[in-house]
């Protein structure tokens, strides 16, 4: 399916970690996941955001350290900075709070406001830490009305009418909804002078479904369904993670779903980037990669860190080739040089040849061998 794919793929990418995690962890144990990131998972994707905080009356704008989150952002951008050959794009969760009003929405009278607002902090970006900011999403998660964090609201006339009167390449990401489907609403909204699909110049989504497991009511994961490709926009995940409870207690589990998600976005939907939501977190959580060991001071990598390393390894080669190649009774996604499979079954299954397979299973995170044989419940690569 993917060879028809107009779009070469561009690679992984994470959010560095929350912000009340990295400040809390030590100068070694953050210069660990920067290593962990860029060169064991090889990332170059990184998306961040801009606080409200970075304006806090009109026509002015600073990146000063005088809260903890601002401070975290200082020190996570400075380590991001050292690194040669990343892309950064930027998502805002709330424009300044004098912006807004009540209702989390965005005032009328600062719109164009706005728009200078993303533009100087941008140029600030760039002088104090020497980064290039890529691409920028006015509004993240534009429809979710019941967050309980900093939010702006935005239905899909004001967010694709921003878009289309700023006509700023650099600010085009959109609408990135926290549902496909739903994304796919807004981008395929339009009246007599509003066009979103022709204003979102790449087309970006969140990954997530509701989970349907009653043990888990209320949270989302990894939405598995298999869309296909949007032949009219470039198209990439910005988001994807779990907010199950205890995601310790099925790891392997986990990190099957989430491989699925890869496969079916990557492979099928033939989306260009796939970035999970949260490298980091200091405690055990399904919305990040790496997890803190509180007794051994370390970095704690769940089962999900190496199946998603199987992938970030495979797509490295530069030409962006995917292809699909599953069979009867797994899952396959071929890249340049490397195969990734997926058995999400409790039997064993041959692939086609022998190779020097990798797997990730429930009792080993890493282990390679000779071999033509898919563990059960496994994510392999060779």
């Amino acid at each position: 399916m993917s060879l028809t794919c107009r779009h070469p793929f561009e690679g992984f990418g994470v959010y560095l970690g929350q912000l009340d995690s990295f400040n809390k962890t030590s100068a070694k144990l953050r210069e660990s996941i920067i290593s962990l990131v860029y060169n064991d998972l090889m990332i170059r994707n990184f998306r961040t955001e801009y606080l409200p905080d970075f304006s806090t009356k009109d026509n002015t704008y600073a990146i000063e350290c005088v809260n903890v989150k601002t401070c975290t952002w200082i020190t996570m951008h400075s380590l991001i900075s050292q690194l040669p050959n990343k892309s950064i794009i930027v998502s805002i969760w709330s424009p300044p709070y004098y912006m807004k009003n009540n209702a989390r929405n965005l005032k009328a009278e600062y719109e164009k406001a706005y728009y200078y607002y993303l533009t100087n902090v941008t140029r600030l970006v760039k002088d104090k830490f020497n980064l290039t900011i890529d691409r920028i999403s006015i509004a993240n998660e534009p429809e979710n009305v019941f967050a309980t964090w900093d939010q702006c609201v935005m239905p899909a006339n004001q967010l694709c009418r921003l878009i289309q009167t700023y006509d700023d390449p650099m600010i085009s990401l959109c609408p990135e909804n926290s549902w496909f489907p739903v994304s796919k609403v807004y981008l395929n909204y339009s009246d007599q002078n509003i066009n979103c699909r022709r204003a979102c110049r790449t087309f970006v989504s969140h990954g997530y479904m509701l989970s349907l497991n009653p043990s888990y009511w209320g949270s989302v994961y990894y939405d598995t369904t298999i869309y296909p490709e949007d032949r009219k926009s470039p198209t990439w995940i910005t988001e994807i993670s779990s907010t199950r409870r205890e995601a310790q207690l099925d790891e392997i589990g986990e990190a099957i779903d989430m491989s699925k998600s890869i496969i079916n976005f990557v492979g099928i939907t033939c989306v260009q980037r796939y970035y999970y939501w949260l490298a980091f977190t200091s405690f055990p959580s399904g919305e990040s990669l790496i997890w803190f060991d509180s007794t051994t001071k370390r970095p704690s990598l769940p089962k999900k860190y190496f199946a998603f390393r199987h992938f970030s390894v495979a797509s490295s080669h530069p030409s962006g080739y995917r292809s699909i190649c599953s069979s009867s009774g797994y899952l396959c996604l071929k890249f340049t040089t490397k195969t990734v499979y997926v058995n999400p079954g409790y039997l064993k299954k041959k692939i086609t040849n022998i190779c020097d397979l990798c797997c990730t299973t429930g009792d080993y995170n890493y282990r390679c061998m000779d071999s033509d044989t898919l563990p059960a419940r496994s994510v392999c690569s060779c």
